[in-house]
């Protein structure tokens, strides 16, 4: 029979549930340091980017779904909300991406900080639930186009360093979503090379409590698509971007190239040549877009307080433009609908002045129409500027399209087409005539167009281009 020693038993038992309560104390503390280490480190971390009671905002915000009912980006897949008067955006990335995101920031922000970058700005930003809460930078809502290169042609000599600093980050980096901006963007179809996306890499100024500017910056505000090179940077990554940085910064060529030899590039004449390529055509296309239109409202003294006028046209003037384009207008006619010289000049004489009246009529409508009252010059430019699909009504037909005449639809052509048909002259034998709506929207698109030009060419506007983009998408632009 077996005897067991009920004293050392007792003493062995008591002796394991000590060892064993004195483990789980020790995990207990450990996890609690932990904790509060963490904490400690989450605390300090959110703090950099927003103060305790703004989080707690921006945690009630998620929490109710109040957040919904602030300003939202127009661009990007990423739901992005404006917090009114509040120092952060949310971005609803979800949780995994949020996370991958808020590691490539923390990348990015290490090589800007290890290379003692001052101009490259890289967000701080921390993860809570699906939501990036992100320090918010001084820049507009939706940075479109033409008010980021406005931005840089007014303060070129504060975006030097700017200029610098990214070629060498895009260098040493890849972003892989810069361009392919909005197609939506009035300005993308005139880009000679595809639009760079400002909704993600934003121009700003900063600027001191006094207001005053004291550098440009650019806010690398989507890195969603960053990774940094692995390996020793060479001349096809350097002129790959810088082939970038041009599109942004034209004006600082040489500044770029000097930067090659920080990283001991040594840039050959013709690789510069073919940089210098890129540098002229953005250029062209940032005056075309901004700097010509301003100097012409300058000129016409087109400012705030009459932001929606159009100078009256001599009937001397009409009567030059229509010596000019008759020749180009009755061929066109004739080869369209095989008619005698007679009688599409007979046409034309007849209704060129209500032609000419409509032409003039779009330009007054759109101004007068306008959906703000400009407070800038950047919102000057956009109110006088007319794009095709500001004029388009549902009466356009794209099957008479032939790819060389930009269709631009007049408001309230069933008017004018009624207009023609019942005052067509009838001493005529055969007496001209459209069949239909739609043959007519295609005449009025080509004589409009030659009144455009001849107003462009005479100084009545600033620019007009009849017909630019794809074969699916084309525009017409009348910068007035």
């Amino acid at each position: 029979m077996l005897k067991i020693n009920t004293e050392n038993s007792s003493l062995i038992i008591s002796t394991e549930e000590k060892k064993r309560a004195e483990d789980q104390a020790t995990i207990l503390i450990q996890k609690i340091v932990r904790g509060f280490l963490a904490n400690r480190q989450c605390v300090k971390t959110r703090e950099e980017v927003i103060s305790s009671a703004q989080f707690e905002s921006a945690k009630e915000m998620i929490k109710t779904g109040s957040y919904l009912y602030f300003p939202r980006a127009s661009s990007g897949i990423t739901k992005v909300y404006f917090p009114t008067d509040l120092p952060f955006v949310l971005k609803a990335s979800g949780l995994d991406k949020g996370y991958v995101r808020i590691q490539q920031m923390k990348q990015a922000f290490n090589y800007c900080k290890q290379k003692k970058f001052s101009a490259l700005f890289v967000p701080r930003a921390i993860l809570h639930g699906i939501f990036i809460i992100e320090e918010r930078i001084p820049i507009p809502m939706d940075c479109h186009l033409q008010q980021q290169i406005g931005l840089y042609l007014e303060n070129l000599s504060l975006f030097e360093q700017v200029a610098k600093e990214l070629v060498l980050f895009l260098s040493e980096n890849r972003l892989y979503d810069l361009d392919s901006g909005k197609q939506s963007d009035p300005y993308a179809s005139i880009c000679p090379y595809p639009p760079l996306r400002y909704d993600n890499v934003t121009l700003f100024i900063e600027e001191k409590k006094d207001g005053s500017a004291t550098m440009g910056k650019i806010a690398l505000v989507d890195l969603e698509k960053y990774s940094k090179l692995l390996r020793k940077v060479t001349k096809q990554d350097f002129l790959r971007g810088c082939y970038i940085a041009l599109r942004f910064f034209p004006h600082h060529f040489e500044t770029m190239c000097a930067a090659s030899q920080e990283l001991g590039i040594v840039l050959t004449e013709q690789e510069k040549e073919g940089l210098m390529v890129v540098k002229n055509r953005m250029i062209d296309y940032f005056h075309l877009i901004y700097q010509k239109h301003k100097d012409f409202l300058i000129d016409r003294q087109i400012g705030l307080e009459n932001a929606a006028s159009f100078a009256e046209i001599s009937n001397f003037r009409q009567q030059q433009i229509k010596d000019l384009i008759k020749p180009q207008v009755c061929e066109w006619l004739q080869a369209c609908y095989e008619r005698s010289l007679a009688e599409v000049e007979c046409f034309f004489d007849a209704h060129f002045s209500l032609f000419f009246q409509a032409a003039v009529e779009l330009i007054v409508s759109h101004l007068n129409k306008a959906e703000f009252v400009p407070t800038s010059t950047l919102q000057l430019l956009q109110m006088r500027t007319i794009t095709h699909q500001s004029l388009t009504i549902p009466l356009f037909s794209r099957k008479f399209t032939n790819g060389k005449i930009c269709h631009l639809p007049i408001e309230g052509s069933e008017k004018y087409f009624n207009l023609i048909r019942s005052s067509s002259d009838a001493t005529v034998a055969s007496p001209f005539q459209f069949e239909n709506v739609e043959e007519f929207q295609n005449f009025a698109s080509f004589i409009l167009e030659q009144i455009y030009m001849q107003f462009k060419e005479g100084g009545e506007i600033a620019d007009f281009l009849p017909s630019v983009g794809d074969e699916y998408q084309k525009k017409c632009y009348l910068f007035v």
